[in-house]
């Protein structure tokens, strides 16, 4: 009986042991990726704020704004290989309850590297609609999974619907979490064109209207947990200008810092420590354990074996 269980115990020692680099490099390699049941809300605020009110054709300034982000995974667009995230965005007027402007992106990512495609569904949207034939490329919602790296990226932008470089800035903590810190630069880009706008309001001919142009300029500094790729803070400094194609009139039409609540960074670094947690123990702690019992058993498998009685002393003598 002794014989049997050490030869059990060797057997199954062994195929833990061979199992232990199966379950690091294959098993966690497949389990890691963009969640398909992503679900996460934050929210931005800028104190001070001017933006240019459409409805009333007046500049409104030490305004308040709050931005609401809610990106939530699409589990019945997604595939095997890429993860849809429904990303929606609310820009509003704390003080009047008044929407500044509505951001919608259907982003596809690969599960494995959070690069960006173009396929089930994805665009971008805003109140005037939804644009499915916008290419997006490069990072967008989320990071590499458990591998970022310090240096630059190629980021999307929604709102000049293009991409920019990411550039790797240092490392800082964010409610006591290590964290690289990247910054985009958003160049001058027209975003939009107004057929005819005040020329009061530009410092030209004040009974004319003038065709501009909408740009928009932005510094965007991210903050990431490298062990996840989970941004866990985020600052948006955005100008907007309204400029006429020969650039003889201009204003700025929108000029705010948005900057993430220490609430929202508190969450999100929760999120992140629990991702942490579940990548580590598929990467480290239960490949290790399946080695350390595997060899625990195969051990104690050889030692009952070398000491179990030999079958010529355990037989009865022959009558």
């Amino acid at each position: 009986m002794r014989r049997t269980l050490g030869w059990v115990a060797l057997v199954l020692g062994f195929s833990l042991i061979a199992l232990a680099p199966l379950q690091r490099f294959y098993v966690a390699e497949q389990l890691i990726g963009v969640p398909k049941d992503t679900y996460q809300k934050s929210t931005l605020e800028a104190a001070g704020a001017s933006y240019f009110d459409a409805d009333t054709a007046q500049m409104r300034t030490g305004a308040t704004l709050v931005a609401t982000n809610t990106t939530a995974g699409n589990a019945k667009a997604s595939t095997d290989d890429v993860t849809v995230l429904d990303s929606f965005t609310v820009l509003e007027d704390l003080s009047t309850g008044k929407q500044v402007e509505v951001q919608v992106q259907k982003a596809a990512l690969n599960r494995k590297t959070s690069e960006l495609t173009n396929c089930c569904g994805a665009g971008i949207g805003s109140q005037t609609g939804f644009d499915s034939s916008v290419r997006q490329s490069g990072l967008g919602i989320s990071w590499p999974i458990a591998d970022v790296e310090k240096k630059s990226y190629q980021f999307f932008d929604t709102t000049t619907k293009r991409t920019w470089p990411m550039n790797f800035e240092g490392e800082e903590k964010i409610q006591g979490l290590d964290t690289y810190k990247f910054v985009m630069h958003v160049g001058p880009t027209a975003i939009a064109k107004i057929d005819g706008f005040s020329g009061q309001l530009l410092g030209l001919d004040a009974k004319q209207n003038y065709p501009v142009d909408r740009v928009y300029e932005a510094n965007v500094s991210m903050w990431v947990d490298p062990r996840t790729g989970a941004p866990v803070n985020r600052e948006q400094q955005v100008t907007t200008t309204l400029r006429t194609s020969d650039g003889t009139g201009s204003m700025t039409a929108a000029s705010f810092n948005l900057k993430m609540t220490p609430d929202s960074q508190k969450a999100l670094v929760k999120t992140a420590d629990e991702s942490a947690q579940l990548i580590s123990m598929l990467r480290t702690i239960t490949p290790v354990a399946s080695l350390l019992i595997g060899a625990a058993l195969a051990a104690a498998g050889i030692f009952l074996i070398r000491r179990s009685p030999g079958r010529g002393r355990d037989a009865a003598p022959d009558a």
